[in-house]
């Protein structure tokens, strides 16, 4: 935290305002740091002696007192402390040697645009005199509209170990301690392999001297340093797109084609078996942040769909990076990272119901099966996501006005034996028997009538139960009569009416 200090001062830190003094006043001081706080010299000077400047400084407009050109307005934001948005731009398009002042930058400019942009009310509600407002806060990244995509890229791209080139001389990328990070091209990591090996030689041994190749221990200071600067880059970096991909105002500034790019850039990040990051799982959780709160059109969203769907299939089922063995019930660490996941699902459907209505398979599963968990937070975020399917399909049927209503017809009929099937099929848990009491094999849909039936006559869960239960069967649609689960849902259902 000490070393960030130099960077938080250089662009949010409070900096003293200049003040004009007279001859007599320069005098005074000058005297009274010769002569100590109890010289004579100092107080001797009489204090209300008039300037030797009144009368001509009283005919110069206060326009012309600033010699270097600056306004009223630029000397409030130096006064309160913080560079404008102009000049954050620029140190971030400038990429600064200083990666904390960069990083340093984009928190400052996405806490300023936060401020002056609201994000929680409708675009239609904004008046006139705040839209102007918006207008003038996001000027100067519009105006710089190319190169901040090719910033953000830049600065993205660290968090997968690239250096841009910029930051290295040419006659020095062979002695640069950072040449091992440049690039991070190997595909098959595990979780025990180094991602960079030190490029700091060790000291001579004995497989040196004949000639075999030693084995590089550790990272040296300077290469830990800059590993840590990079990621708080990139991790910035993402908090910002965060609200550049949720705020028309912002990602209006961007054309389709680079939103896109940008997108896909974010979702490699997450398809990234191991990062060479400090902390992978957070930058995982800010990528996923992303993902949670997008709003950009969907031409934006279609080059990359089929990505983003295996992508969220991973997240839903906890196989991001090296955390693919981690508890799927939630108790683990991991927990907050599967929360953000359901709720990315959530806004994938809500968002673009007629882009991933179609990617049923890799979605719901996991939120099917999250039906049956023994811990109530992944049942609620579960049941989010299939309202949330639930209200998509609906949407795309009751359209019957648009060209394309007899393939979202084709997709939902598709959609509900896919759901029926799932429910019929083999349960396949770890540490869960396949046959029941009876001898009967079990089923996804046993476990969610054993879960339906301790929440139905539970006081505290039942209005889950009874809102799951409407969720499903909406989901299964006119299928849902012809399935041999009608009975058992109906059941259940009786049972929590009496």
């Amino acid at each position: 935290m000490n070393n960030k200090e130099a960077a938080r001062l250089l662009v949010c830190g409070s900096r003293p305002r200049l003040v004009a003094r007279d001859s007599f006043q320069l005098l005074t001081m000058r005297s009274a740091a010769a002569d100590g706080p109890d010289g004579e010299k100092g107080k001797s000077m009489p204090e209300e002696m008039p300037a030797s400047d009144d009368s001509a400084s009283s005919d110069i407009p206060q326009d012309e007192v600033l010699k270097d050109g600056s306004s009223e307005a630029e000397e409030d934001i130096e006064e309160a402390g913080s560079l404008g948005q102009s000049s954050l731009v620029g140190i971030i398009l400038d990429g600064a040697e200083d990666l904390l002042t960069l990083e340093e930058a984009y928190s400052v400019l996405n806490s300023n645009l936060r401020v002056r942009i609201p994000t929680d009310i409708l675009e239609s509600d904004i008046t006139t005199v705040a839209r102007d407002e918006i207008h003038a806060a996001v000027a100067p990244i519009r105006d710089e509209a190319p190169a901040m995509i090719c910033a953000m890229k830049r600065d993205l791209q660290r968090l997968l170990g690239k250096v841009p080139r910029s930051e290295v001389a040419p006659s020095e990328a062979e002695s640069s301690p950072f040449r091992g990070l440049m690039p991070l091209s190997d595909p098959v990591m595990t979780p025990r392999t180094r991602f960079t090996p030190s490029p700091t030689p060790g000291p001579p041994s004995d497989k040196m001297m004949s000639g075999e190749t030693p084995l590089k221990k550790g990272y040296n200071e300077a290469e830990v340093r800059y590993r840590r600067e990079a990621a708080g880059v990139g991790a910035a970096t993402l908090r910002f797109l965060a609200l550049v991909f949720h705020v028309p105002a912002l990602f209006g500034c961007f054309s389709d084609t680079d939103l896109a790019s940008v997108l896909d850039l974010v979702v490699t990040i997450l398809r990234t078996p191991a990062l060479p990051t400090p902390n992978p799982k957070r930058t995982y959780y800010n990528a996923l942040t992303v993902v949670a709160g997008m709003k950009v059109p969907s031409a934006s969203v279609l080059p990359v769909k089929d990505k983003i769907a295996r992508t969220m299939e991973s997240a839903l089922t906890d196989g991001l990076g090296s955390m693919g063995n981690a508890s799927p019930n939630g108790k683990d660490s991991n927990g907050q990272l599967k929360k953000e996941s359901f709720s990315a699902a959530i806004n994938l459907y809500s968002t673009y119901p007629s882009i991933f209505t179609a990617h049923y398979a890799e979605l719901l599963p996991p939120c099917l099966r999250g039906l049956h968990s023994t811990f109530a937070t992944i049942r609620t975020k579960s049941s989010a996501v299939i309202a949330a399917a639930t209200t998509a399909k609906l949407n795309l049927l009751a359209d019957t006005a648009s060209p394309e209503w007899s393939r979202h017809k084709s997709i939902a009929h598709k959609l509900e034996t896919f759901v029926i099937s799932h429910f019929k099929g083999i349960v396949r848990k770890s540490g869960t028997a396949v046959y029941g009491t009876t001898g009967e094999r079990k089923t996804e849909w046993h476990e969610l009538e054993r879960v339906f039936k301790e929440t139905v006559g539970s006081a505290t869960e039942v209005q889950w139960a009874c809102a799951t239960w409407s969720t499903v069967v909406t989901l299964m649609g006119s299928s849902y009569a012809n399935s041999s689960l009608a009975s058992a849902f109906d059941h259940i259902m009786d049972v929590s009416y009496r």
